[in-house]
């Protein structure tokens, strides 16, 4: 049973009302994800014109970049967005989930540490009685962000690498896969 796990995802409380929220950790990732508005090839044409002591600023961890470097239409805030996007892209996560009974749920304060969502018991219908068909199972879960490690402008340069790579194999290559549309 994955609804349990696609609950905890997606920060509802039940398979019921099942629905992205907007403070989900997937909703966040997304999010994240989402504000690279130039793509590989456009990032590393950007960076690759940039002036030396620019990509030493982006090649610097230390330096963060400014605060609205979201809202600025800069070469360098392009980049930028691009290595967090690419930082949202590559991160990994971490569920837990405990089964926890009515009882644990009445008595606990288990929604002040995590969130507890609840799904109906996917049981085959001979194998139980009846009244036990309906039962719902809850679950308190965390959901972590781990593994993220910042991009460096070095990620643009071998990721553009591979891209063309990829696209040459393809170009000299035909038969090693099917096109899209017939």
């Amino acid at each position: 049973n994955y609804f349990q796990l696609c609950c905890a995802l997606a920060g509802c409380t039940s398979e019921d009302e099942f629905e992205l929220q907007p403070t989900s950790v997937l909703s966040r990732l997304l999010s994240g994800q989402r504000i690279d508005t130039v793509g590989i090839i456009r990032a590393y044409e950007i960076y690759s014109h940039l002036p030396a002591s620019v990509q030493d600023e982006l090649c610097d961890k230390t330096i963060l970049p400014p605060k609205n470097f979201l809202q600025s239409t800069s070469e360098k805030s392009l980049v930028e967005r691009f290595l967090v996007a690419g930082t949202m892209k590559d991160c990994s996560l971490m569920v837990s989930l405990r089964l926890i009974s009515s009882d644990q749920l009445a008595e606990e304060d288990v929604s002040s540490c995590c969130r507890v969502v609840h799904v109906n018991k996917v049981v085959h219908p001979r194998a139980v009685k009846e009244k036990t068909k309906n039962e719902r199972l809850s679950f308190a879960c965390t959901v972590k962000i781990v593994d993220l490690d910042p991009k460096h402008p070095k990620n643009i340069i071998n990721g553009y690498e591979r891209f063309v790579a990829g696209v040459n194999l393809l170009r000299n290559s035909p038969t090693l896969r099917r096109p899209c549309i017939l």
